[in-house]
């Protein structure tokens, strides 16, 4: 039997870290949404999956020898490092948390398929790359597009939930954007792990601050597990090391397949309605996408 090629397991890791984080929508989904009676709080869940993902960082540190910055080096990446904790481990996942509590999984799975263009504008805007005016207009319609849907879905009313969903993607891309700095100067598992280390003095106490006055049952502690684990740590190591075996400009295209994972997932797991309307829409964004990425330099 021959090996498969760099390239193969560049997409099939690739996609191990898109379905795991795609599963992040309904799992959250699950432990936050408002009609359910053991629901835990989005402002929680938050902090909670950050300590989780951050007490495994700081383990994976600790067992590669790279706990402690050179001096030269922090001072010059610590901006960076906060930027992408406040973006990457706290405002996007408590957006999201606040988004999903009230709006269903399937909805945030093409809300959030935005993503690749809002981070690619961000990143255009902080690296002052100067894209052609092709680029624009499908950042531009991928924006009216992602409104169009969300007051479709809401019967012609923009709800809160939306906007929340819309200020995660937003606070996401910022915080990706300040994460590629961090990545620069060291490994990518070092620097996932780092963003989510310096968030522990702040999160830690939050979190028994936050603690439910109720027990939490099983279900939502694996939940949280999960999104501490493998949402915001370990799934980000599958999709880094894609990138690097498969090329990124070649394996960076599976994450188009992310919103369709979500929503098939949201349907299977949550029972949620999956309309037409909805699969056209995600169509037309990602369509949007792949176009923006084709375009811009």
């Amino acid at each position: 039997m021959n090996p498969l090629s760099n390239e193969t397991k560049g997409y099939a890791l690739a996609f191990v870290g898109v379905v795991v984080f795609a599963l992040t929508l309904p799992i959250t989904r699950w432990v936050v949404r408002a009609d359910g009676i053991d629901s835990l709080s989005p402002l929680f869940v938050t902090v909670c999956r950050a300590v989780i993902a951050g007490l495994c960082g700081l383990t994976y540190l600790y067992w590669q020898k790279a706990l402690v910055l050179p001096r030269k080096r922090r001072d010059g990446l610590m901006g960076a490092l906060v930027v992408s904790a406040l973006g990457t481990a706290l405002a996007f996942p408590l957006f999201l948390g606040l988004g999903l509590a009230q709006a269903p999984s399937v909805q945030a799975a093409v809300v959030t398929g935005f993503m690749p263009i809002c981070t690619a504008v961000f990143a255009s805007l902080y690296f002052r790359q100067k894209q052609p005016l092709k680029f624009w207009l499908c950042a531009l319609t991928g924006f009216l597009l992602i409104v169009a849907f969300s007051v479709y879905k809401g019967l012609g009313v923009l709800r809160l939930a939306d906007v929340f969903l819309v200020l995660a993607v937003v606070t996401g891309a910022v915080g990706y954007i300040s994460g590629v700095k961090v990545s620069s100067a060291m490994p990518a598992s070092h620097a996932i792990s780092w963003v989510l280390v310096i968030s522990l003095p702040f999160t830690i106490p939050a979190t028994i601050w936050l603690w439910p006055s109720t027990p939490m049952t099983l279900a939502h502690v694996a939940g949280l597990g999960y999104l501490g684990v493998f949402s915001m740590w370990l799934g980000f190591f599958a999709w880094y090391k894609g990138l690097v075996l498969g090329g990124t400009m070649r394996v960076s295209q599976v994450q188009l397949l992310q919103p369709f994972v979500a929503l098939i997932l949201s349907a299977w797991l949550l029972g949620e309605s999956l309309e037409l309307g909805t699969i056209v829409f995600a169509l037309a964004l990602i369509l949007t996408v792949l176009i923006s990425k084709r375009v811009s330099k």
